[in-house]
């Protein structure tokens, strides 16, 4: 009889509907019997297709673009009184928009047609990649970026918005996000790559006649095809079928980003946990990003590479962080998340002030490649800690507020750094007037690029020991919004004693009063309090037993 219920109550499978588009379009189709819901055929559909394309060919364009551009500064900086913050320079304003008014392109984009900003934005970017190789100095390529990277800040909340429009069920959303983020940072060694065969091929056109007369050198041809993904980009989107919104009435409130700014950076200050990874990734960016405002100079003026080295480096680079992404998800499951995270960012500093010891290239990329390696799986846990750790609430805020910081702290190394090469350059013709130095029989070149890197190096290990010496100390698990109107009772009262008045020490403040008087009233049972959290009661257990060795007692556990 059961059984005859249940198959009365399941509708045939004929019946079986799903939504073609679950937020812009509320009609339903029938999937006819024995086809296959369209989530697993992701890629016959035309308009993801055209979508995801866009999507790859505009990341590998940006790529090869980043590294020609950090190139193309470094070149035309030479020789002047900015020559060592070219790239840093570049860096900064392609940083400064994103980070200033970032949080305010979406409410714009929110307005227009999302398939046209995308390709007008597309278009554009194009044509500001390919005006770069004509170029004439720093000042013309400062004002190019700044443009480029407005332009930018419009197309991505644009992007994103539209995955839902695309894809025709949650199951699509969540793949096309996943390749999206493959196609964004598993493209970056390619980039890399191509920048470094161009470069090569780049060296023997411009020896014909006919490419020298267009000015043919090694950074103009990787910006060409740089600017050829973005034109195809633009067309590949133009062939979306996207549905036109109706302008909110509602009025910008641009007040509203400030306000969640604000509360961001108010749940990290409460959030223990959190601060502790906000810091340790904020402060390792820092250290290490003199190695992308000077990493060009290094390769040159050091390595003895020119512009196909540096991307040699990059490539080794993001080659290293993809194989540290696909052992995190392996062997990194293992690992609790706080020591994985601690651990990396220490071996990524060991093996970036290696890398400054070389004098070679072939060795420095290695070290390079080891510092990639160790550096993603690093941001990967760091991220999956802020994860566990933040309340639901504030979580989105946390790591906007995270982000935001992050931009930061990029922004003040890029500035930084070359300030700091320039006062070490002194340093260094104090301590090897001759500009070599020997070590165990080794002559080393001494520059302030080199010195500038040892201490990223140092910068970015002691990040590694303080966030690792903070975990092993039992970390106190922040206490949930929940929580925060609750009383910790930390131990159980004597014997005859009132259970419902805790007898052990309280962390007493203005809330916690409050609901001491609450609970009180409420004379709510101890049983009744929600559990803690596992995390929390691991880091507290951890205390206890420590504090039991010290006193010399064993027992108990």
């Amino acid at each position: 009889m059961i059984k005859m219920i249940s198959q009365m109550s399941r509708k045939p499978r004929s019946a079986r509907r799903r939504r073609t588009n679950p937020v812009s379009d509320d009609r339903v189709e029938v999937i006819p019997p024995g086809e296959k819901p369209e989530s697993t055929s992701l890629f016959k559909d035309k308009q993801i297709v055209r979508f995801l394309g866009a999507q790859f060919a505009s990341s590998l364009g940006d790529w090869i673009g980043l590294v020609a551009i950090l190139a193309l500064s470094a070149r035309l900086a030479a020789g002047t009184g900015l020559a060592i913050f070219g790239p840093g320079i570049v860096l900064i304003t392609r940083t400064l928009p994103g980070f200033l008014f970032g949080q305010l392109a979406g409410p714009l984009v929110d307005r227009w047609d999302r398939r046209k900003v995308m390709v007008i934005c597309d278009v554009i970017r194009g044509l500001l990649i390919a005006a770069l190789p004509f170029v004439p100095n720093l000042g013309i390529l400062v004002i190019n970026q700044l443009l480029f990277e407005i332009v930018t800040m419009l197309w991505q909340p644009a992007k994103e918005a539209s995955v839902p429009d695309v894809a025709k069920n949650e199951e699509q959303i969540s793949r096309i996000n996943s390749i999206g983020q493959m196609a964004a940072y598993g493209t970056f060694p390619l980039g890399a790559l191509a920048f470094a065969g161009l470069s090569q091929l780049a060296a023997v056109l411009g020896e014909i006649s006919f490419f020298k007369a267009f000015g043919l050198n090694q950074e103009s041809l990787a910006l060409f095809v740089d600017s050829a993904t973005f034109f195809i980009a633009a067309l590949l989107i133009s062939g979306l079928d996207l549905p036109r919104r109706e302008a909110p009435a509602r009025k910008l409130d641009f007040t509203l980003a400030i306000r969640e700014v604000r509360e961001g950076y108010r749940e990290i200050n409460r959030n223990v946990t959190v601060r502790t990874v906000i810091f340790g990734m904020t402060t390792a960016v820092f250290g290490a990003g003199s190695v992308v405002s000077l990493g060009a100079i290094f390769v040159q003026n050091d390595l003895s590479g020119g512009p196909s080295g540096f991307g040699v480096m990059m490539t080794t680079l993001g080659t290293g962080a993809a194989i540290g992404v696909l052992l995190l998800e392996t062997i990194g499951k293992k690992i609790r998340r706080e020591a994985l995270f601690s651990t990396a960012i220490l071996m990524a500093g060991v093996f970036l002030f290696l890398s400054s010891l070389t004098g070679t290239l072939k060795v420095a990329a290695l070290f390079v490649g080891l510092v990639g390696f160790f550096a993603a799986p690093a941001y990967i846990s760091g991220l999956t800690v802020v994860h566990e750790s933040a309340d639901e609430e504030f979580r989105g805020r946390s790591f906007a507020a995270l982000l935001s910081l992050t931009r930061l702290s990029i922004m003040m190394a890029l500035a930084i750094s070359p300030l700091v090469a320039g006062t070490l350059n002194g340093v260094a013709n104090l301590i090897a007037p001759s500009g070599s130095l020997d070590v165990f029989g080794f002559a080393l070149q001494l520059s302030g690029t080199r010195m500038t890197f040892w201490l990223s190096g140092s910068i970015v290990m002691a990040v590694g020991v303080v966030t690792g010496l903070r975990f092993w100390s039992g970390i106190e698990h922040p206490r949930t919004a929940e929580e925060e109107s609750r009383v910790r009772r930390k131990e159980m009262p004597a014997a005859g004693g009132d259970p419902f008045r805790p007898t052990g020490s309280i962390e007493l403040s203005v809330e916690s009063f409050e609901a001491l008087a609450e609970s009180d009233a409420e004379r709510t049972p101890v049983e009744a309090v929600a559990p803690r959290d596992p995390i929390r009661s691991r880091h507290e257990d951890r205390r206890a037993r420590r504090e039991r060795w010290r006193r010399g007692d064993s027992g108990g556990g």
